[in-house]
């Protein structure tokens, strides 16, 4: 077996590594640039759930402290509205954190309930359900108020 060296052929050969070279680069830049995206992405989220959880959390202490609830309502706009798949990645407390959304979501249909029933004129034993409304609601702000501390414990 002879090697060829007509220059023609050793400079397409040397063209053609060298365009493979440069799509293989220009392949790995990109695919390291979106990576990095998706993690910045990723970590923006679970920064803007950590906050909402902090807001969120202070406002269950206020209602723990006042065993006030006619009016309150959690926030959830960045959990509504946003994409929270970045919850399920590693060292994140996904579980917690679905059960303090779903706590959140239950009181602020229960606080939406006790307005309505506060509203109703007509409503039979208003004033019995309306207490029993507002136990409710303060107790769910208290288990809300103690998963978010567990979450921000172990998101530091």
């Amino acid at each position: 077996m002879t090697i060829p060296t007509d220059t023609k052929i050793l400079a397409v050969v040397i063209t053609a590594s060298a365009s493979i070279i440069a799509v293989a680069c220009t392949y790995l830049t990109k695919l390291v640039s979106d990576l990095a995206d998706k993690r910045r992405h990723n970590k923006m989220q679970l920064m803007a759930i950590r906050n909402e959880l902090v807001v969120n959390k202070g406002l269950s202490e206020a209602i723990e402290k006042h065993t006030r609830t006619f009016g309150f309502k959690f926030i959830d706009k960045v959990w509504s509205s946003s994409d929270t798949s970045s919850i399920y990645g590693r060292g994140i407390p996904a579980d917690l954190i679905l059960e303090a959304y779903s706590k959140i979501q239950l009181f602020n249909t229960l606080n939406d309930r006790y307005s309505l029933i506060s509203e109703d004129e007509n409503y039979r034993n208003k004033d019995q359900r309306l207490r029993q409304e507002h136990a409710e609601m303060v107790a769910i702000a208290e288990d809300i108020g103690k998963i978010i501390g567990l979450i921000l414990e172990k998101m530091r």
